[in-house]
């Protein structure tokens, strides 16, 4: 029982931090200026992802993978959904030197927020975590350019590009 309990909390930090530290070397996209209104909007109180089953198979993740990666994330998102401030909190947390100044975390919130809904959940960050990981290389291409269109009109423009890497520099203390 305990011991058990015990090995499970000591995996959950390693993980998460593998996970930003991935996030770190991938790429982004957000609107400058003024926050969209939506994202002033309170959280629904407690959220419930979809079946394991169903997560695996969405992502081809394991079953433990899932459950692993599900303990980390309500660990630092106990209601189980994630706004733009929140992520970029967390993802500070890991990039100490650059993370305050750069718009690298919000680019990847955008990208990872597919409904454009102003908060990613727990599917959300598991798909789009599993096509990082383990996704074709036109999948991966295809996240990429999402991070890279910060308008998200299907095309990218110089300033596009220049800003996300201008972002990047960044976070990386350049």
């Amino acid at each position: 029982g305990d011991h058990l309990g015990l090995e499970k909390r000591k995996s959950r930090r390693p993980f998460l931090q593998r996970v930003w530290r991935f996030l770190q070397v991938t790429a982004t996209g957000v609107i400058k200026g003024d926050k969209p209104s939506h994202l002033d909007l309170e959280l629904p109180q407690r959220y419930r992802p979809n079946t394991i089953a169903g997560l695996c198979e969405a992502t081809g993740f394991s079953p433990m993978e899932v459950k692993r990666l599900y303990w980390s994330f309500k660990n630092d998102c106990p209601s189980g959904l994630v706004n733009q401030e929140t992520f970029h909190t967390i993802f500070s947390k890991f990039f100490p030197t650059g993370a305050n100044l750069s718009s690298y975390s919000n680019y990847i919130f955008s990208t990872m927020d597919q409904q454009q809904s102003g908060v990613v959940t727990f599917e959300d960050f598991a798909v789009g975590l599993s096509i990082l990981l383990t996704g074709t290389l036109e999948e991966k291409l295809k996240w990429t350019f999402q991070l890279y269109d910060v308008n998200k009109d299907g095309v990218l423009s110089r300033s596009e590009v220049r800003e996300v890497t201008a972002a990047i520099y960044d976070l990386m203390g350049h």
